[in-house]
């Protein structure tokens, strides 16, 4: 049997004699109520047969002319209360018996209790070390669970949430990534395609002015059938310090894989460990999909705080998609990737740095673009 397994076994003792304390403790209560209820009513009962006792004397003071009552009805009155009072005699002893019982069990349960108490003083510590293991364990479990999920799940399923809704966007010398957030045509919406990417993938397409909102950037769309198809896009906002663009289609034309987008609600239960797919098109390749998971959530650039994931990305990978492996929803954009070495910069492939969604939400509600936000 392990260490943890013994430890385990002992905890589960000790909850068990804490748990018969507590029980005791309970019926002694109960009992010395009904010990007390007995004994008021053995002295009231003394009041009766005392009260009755100075009655019968003065019958049998009074004058035989004025007694109503015959010797026979006055012993069976003074058997009757013989009767009672022999009775309540009986209670009394038996409701002290169960006093007594109930002290030495209390006693006992009370040095049980305090050896309870001593134990948990003396192994305190270890007590916490494997309150920490088994949540480690829980943990591990956990992230093995997402991760059978995650390798077991359809493909197609995958290819069409992910991989579909990506884009490459071109110029003539640099390449990046982006994802299709939005698109439609029906009535009493807002209509056309939207494109989220990085804004630094923006800047260097169009470098002369990359605010320039006429400018035209090439989109390549790969659809299920694999073949890739080119679109032209306009800037229609962007955000330096946050590193976000957004892009529409000219013509409002419309895209049938759409990335679904994680809600507050979701982008609140991820936390480091959790598992994701970071999905861009490196060194100007099609969409290409690698998984890791969030390694920090704070990670500090200036005023703008990074998510740190291990997923390996490459140049390219810029303005592309991160999901959670779990909902298959994004998460976050891509921004940045660590170097290491100023003269032949090393790319540390895994550890990019990604926008998480919600400061992107909060950039759509100030630029009237809020029905981008899921509800």
């Amino acid at each position: 049997m392990s260490k943890n397994q013994t430890k385990r076994g002992e905890m589960k003792r000790v909850l068990i004699e804490a748990s018969t304390v507590m029980l005791g403790l309970f019926l002694f209560a109960v009992t010395l109520g009904e010990t007390n209820r007995l004994k008021k009513s053995a002295i009231e009962k003394d009041l009766q047969i005392e009260k009755l006792s100075k009655a019968i004397s003065l019958k049998f003071k009074a004058k035989p002319e004025r007694d109503q009552r015959s010797l026979e009805e006055r012993m069976d009155s003074l058997q009757e209360a013989w009767e009672s009072l022999k009775a309540d005699f009986n209670k009394t002893k038996i409701s002290k018996s169960i006093d007594n019982l109930v002290k030495e069990s209390t006693f006992q349960m009370l040095g049980n209790f305090k050896n309870t108490k001593h134990f948990f003083s003396e192994n305190k510590k270890e007590l916490l070390e494997l309150k920490k293991d088994i949540a480690k364990q829980k943990k591990e479990n956990k992230n093995l669970l997402d991760r059978l999920i995650m390798e077991n799940r359809p493909k197609d399923e995958m290819i069409k949430k992910m991989l579909s809704p990506t884009v490459q966007i071109s110029g003539e010398e640099n390449v990046g990534s982006g994802t299709v957030i939005y698109s439609s045509n029906s009535p009493n919406t807002n209509k056309g395609t939207y494109i989220l990417t990085a804004y630094h993938v923006i800047r260097n397409i169009n470098s002369e002015n990359p605010r320039e909102k006429n400018h035209r950037y090439t989109i390549t769309t790969f659809g299920l059938d694999g073949k890739r198809r080119e679109h032209v896009s306009v800037l229609v906002g962007y955000k330096k310090s946050l590193d976000v663009a957004l892009l529409k289609l000219v013509g409002n034309e419309i895209i049938d894989e759409v990335a679904g987008l994680s809600d507050l609600k979701d982008l609140e239960d991820i936390k480091i460990w959790t598992n994701v797919f970071a999905i861009g098109c490196p060194l100007g390749n099609d969409p290409i999909p690698t998984g890791g998971f969030v390694a920090s959530q704070n990670s500090k650039l200036g005023k703008v705080n990074y998510w740190m994931i291990n997923a390996p990305t490459y140049f390219g990978n810029s303005g592309g998609g991160v999901y959670s492996a779990k909902t298959l929803k994004l998460i976050g954009v891509f921004s940045k990737i660590y170097t290491h070495g100023k003269i032949r910069p090393v790319v540390i492939s895994h550890m990019g740095l990604i926008v998480p969604l919600a400061p992107i939400y909060k950039w759509f509600r100030k630029t009237g673009n809020d029905f981008l936000i899921p509800h």
